[in-house]
């Protein structure tokens, strides 16, 4: 794994923590703030990969981690 994906892939499991982006395009534009420019089939493969899942809350959908995985922090990324 390149060390930019890895940092990629860091910055996408930390905004998942701290906000619960609801969608691709959020989280998109939360990775641009941090000067990760991607696509979303970049996206898309780094959630399947960092086992990210959707989320329903109330009526907001959104993206969280499961909780096997929260603890996997070097290996996965």
């Amino acid at each position: 794994m390149t060390g930019l994906k890895q940092r990629r892939q860091r910055a996408i499991t930390d905004l998942i923590r701290a906000v619960a982006p609801s969608s691709q395009d959020e989280l998109a534009e939360r990775l641009s703030q941090l000067w990760f420019y991607v696509i979303q089939s970049t996206i898309s493969r780094d959630l399947e990969q960092i086992v990210g899942f959707n989320l329903r809350r109330a009526v907001r959908l959104s993206y969280a981690m499961h909780n096997a995985a929260q603890g996997l922090a070097g290996p996965r990324l």
